[in-house]
């Protein structure tokens, strides 16, 4: 009978050792079998983030305009044309 720590490990669910084993790209997280990775953790591709942005073998933010900025922008250059 196993007890559950060696049940644990026995099937091979480390990612919530604290540590960095098996194919994570960081403590407990990255690779085919933990959760993604936040931002400024190590990553090897997209997937590995939550971000799914992998910039210099970190996960980086991705940053968007949205469209309410881009609005008030082009709005305010449309006064200084007059």
């Amino acid at each position: 009978m196993y007890n559950n720590v060696t049940f644990c490990c026995f099937l091979g669910h480390t990612c919530k050792d604290l540590k960095k084993n098996q194919d994570e790209t960081d403590t407990d997280c990255g690779g085919k079998k933990c959760g993604k990775c936040a931002d400024g953790k190590k990553c090897k591709v997209n997937p590995d983030c939550i971000s799914n942005s992998c910039k210099d073998k970190k996960c980086a933010r991705k940053y968007r305009i949205m469209s309410s900025f881009k609005f008030e922008f082009n709005h305010l250059l449309s006064f200084s044309k007059k």
